[in-house]
């Protein structure tokens, strides 16, 4: 809620995407000391970005009535792959919980977007509301190397 001279604004926006990765790996453990758990390890990324919905509402409402802005955006999702590296170790204060770190290395690449919509509906205090239809098309391919560390505090329980 905000206000523009003597008009309230009322604002209400929706972000909807959901994404679903897989992220099978292997890790290789070594025995350093009773304590001590280092170990490696690789796991190669799969997934699929989702579809983004976007809903936008703005009332405005002043002594003459209310006018709307509703905005609907939707844009494609895409894919994402990538391969990772990671070390890292656990060290055991009692049998069964640790306490550890790890360190990671990948690359990862993704492709996304493509077509999208957008709906303008503008409805006036008075008068007829207008409707503004854009589409276009934009897709991103993005390869990047990314490091990672869950350095800190890693509280782990063992079955």
């Amino acid at each position: 809620v905000d206000s523009v001279g003597s008009a309230q604004v009322l604002r209400d926006s929706v972000y909807k995407r959901t994404d679903v990765f897989f992220s099978p790996g292997y890790e290789k453990h070594f025995s350093a000391t009773k304590n001590l758990d280092p170990y490696i390890g690789a796991a190669l990324s799969l997934g699929k970005i989702g579809r983004t919905k976007i809903r936008d509402t703005e009332n405005t409402i002043d002594t003459t009535g209310t006018s709307i802005k509703d905005i609907t955006l939707d844009k494609k999702g895409g894919f994402l792959m990538g391969l990772n590296f990671i070390a890292g170790f656990n060290y055991f204060f009692a049998e069964k919980f640790s306490i550890g770190a790890e360190y990671g290395i990948g690359i990862n690449s993704a492709r996304y977007g493509g077509d999208w919509t957008q709906v303008t509906i503008l409805t006036p205090v008075s008068g007829s509301p207008s409707v503004k239809r854009e589409v276009g098309s934009l897709s991103v391919n993005s390869t990047r190397i990314k490091m990672k560390s869950n350095a800190g505090v890693m509280l782990s329980y063992f079955f």
